[in-house]
């Protein structure tokens, strides 16, 4: 599971859709951004409808599945493959032996031709695992640069814990990415877009060591919490002054003005008159809730899908 994911930095220059590969499932909230993660409201859905990995458990329940770990040398097309959509890879109740099978098989799918994204809000125990990685994809003469390391925040404190530990990874080639989504308050991630060779992990194969790519979202759900505009301006900026690919997934269940980008007019006729899908920052900037689809993706009128080299 899945074959074909619909998330959007999953897919390839072509526009063909990437896949989600998850040999394990459920989790636990670990910070803020977590309050409404959408696993936990997909997890239940799942399960009811019987399929395996789900039916018979909980979300709060991890779970290892051996009987998915090949699904990735299966998918004969090359792709992106977000590993564990539906859990963190790192979690602490994941044992380090499959964790180690985890990763083999996506050294063996990068072989096959994927690109393997691994994202976790655990950043200090994916930085264990980074020098087997390194010594099996030297065994395997694989190319790292197709191995994408991340880490999630939400907001400036998240940042300054996760992503010095993941700058601090000798990935070798591989690439260091930051998914900031949902966005939840201000943050300037000027320190670690360009560092100095001088300020790399000892014998790193680059002359950057600073964040590859950056993704950046608002919430969806239910009970999705508004992101300020001038939150993801500021960081598209910041990485456009650097040279840092930028991409801006959605808006959420909130959008700026009408969801086009910008302007406040007609929210009112908008939201239909409910002045509880109306949020007014501390500056009178509106937000609207209109929901995911019509507030779309449109960053100050375009959309920003850029991607690593």
């Amino acid at each position: 599971m899945s074959e074909k994911s619909a998330i959007g930095w999953l897919k390839d220059a072509h526009g063909n859709f990437g896949s989600s590969w998850n040999p394990v499932t459920g989790c636990t909230k670990k910070s803020p951004g977590c309050a409404n993660c959408y696993m936990f409201r997909e997890y239940p859905k799942l399960a009811k409808r019987g399929v395996k990995g789900y039916a018979g458990g909980t979300p709060d329940q991890v779970r290892c599945w051996p009987e998915r770990m090949n699904d990735p040398l299966k998918w004969r097309r090359p792709r992106r493959i977000f590993v564990c959509s539906m859990s963190d890879l790192f979690h602490e109740h994941v044992p380090d032996d499959f964790v180690h099978r985890v990763l083999l098989v996506c050294v063996l799918a990068v072989r096959e031709g994927h690109t393997i994204i691994i994202l976790t809000k655990r950043a200090e125990r994916m930085a264990t695992f980074s020098p087997y990685m390194l010594e099996t994809f030297h065994d395997l003469h694989c190319p790292q640069e197709r191995l994408w390391w991340g880490v999630s925040v939400e907001r400036q404190k998240e940042a300054d814990e996760r992503i010095p530990i993941l700058l601090q990874m000798n990935v070798g080639r591989g690439r260091r990415v930051v998914s900031y989504e949902p966005a939840l308050g201000p943050a300037d991630f000027t320190p670690y877009l360009t560092i100095a060779p001088w300020d790399c992990p000892k014998d790193f194969p680059h002359d950057r060591c600073g964040i590859d790519w950056v993704i950046a979202g608002g919430e969806s759900g239910p009970n999705a919490r508004p992101s300020h505009p001038d939150w993801f301006r500021s960081v598209r900026d910041q990485c456009q002054a650097a040279g840092v690919p930028f991409f801006f997934k959605q808006w959420g269940e909130w959008a700026y003005g009408l969801g086009f980008g910008g302007g406040n007019g007609k929210i009112w006729d908008d939201v239909g008159g409910d002045e509880s899908k109306l949020h007014v920052w501390d500056d009178h900037v509106i937000m609207s809730r209109i929901g995911r689809r019509r507030a779309g993706r449109l960053l100050d009128g375009r959309e920003w899908n850029e991607y690593p080299k």
